[in-house]
């Protein structure tokens, strides 16, 4: 996989990194590393690109700049990281022609961006080497909330019994927008390092 990495080492600001890397298959995945796990997003669609708000954090200098990631071969062609006032805004274009579904998710002070393709091929490769996804998509936003009250939310969603263990407790900050809920449990389980039978 590939990695592109700008760093501040300013921990007061509220853009403290973005990286950028490929995956295995082909998606193209930025990583913002937050000071504060309750800083806002929003995320949408404009005019083909998509674009990422971070409200009320700021950014250093260094950071303010655009990363040409085209090389990586992801859906990815340019991330441009601004200023808007008191926010920081995030900008990400698509390669031309480039066919992608786009997740976002945030676990912690980590939030991810995802620009997933979506040719024929990858969805044959998806379908041999990992779970596709096909659960309702979900948005949710919790600043700081009990697992077992996100869990139980997922499977109020889902419309299914889970079961879950008394030693599954603590907190944590989430925000995920537009993701199926099973990919949305794998995200929690992976954060918190449980299992699912």
């Amino acid at each position: 996989t590939g990695v592109f990495a700008l760093k501040n080492k300013d921990l007061s600001a509220g853009i403290k990194s973005v990286d950028f890397r490929r995956g295995e298959r082909g998606e193209g995945r930025i990583i913002v590393a937050l000071s504060d796990p309750r800083t806002a997003v929003d995320v949408t669609e404009e005019s083909g690109k998509v674009i990422a708000r971070f409200k009320n954090a700021k950014v250093a200098d260094k950071l303010v700049r655009r990363l040409d990631v085209l090389d990586f071969a992801t859906p990815v062609k340019f991330i441009d990281v601004s200023r808007d006032g008191i926010n920081t805004v995030l900008t990400v274009t698509p390669a031309a022609g480039a066919d992608f579904e786009q997740v976002a998710y945030q676990a912690g002070d980590s939030f991810t961006l995802e620009l997933q393709p979506l040719t024929q091929d990858k969805i044959d490769e998806r379908k041999k080497n990992e779970p596709i996804y096909t659960g309702e998509r979900i948005s949710l936003s919790f600043q700081s909330v009990d697992i077992r009250s996100l869990l139980q939310i997922i499977a109020d969603v889902a419309g299914t019994n889970m079961v879950v263990s008394d030693s599954v407790n603590g907190e944590i900050a989430m925000r995920l927008q537009n993701v199926p809920w099973d990919q949305a449990l794998d995200i929690i389980l992976r954060t918190k390092g449980l299992g699912l039978r």
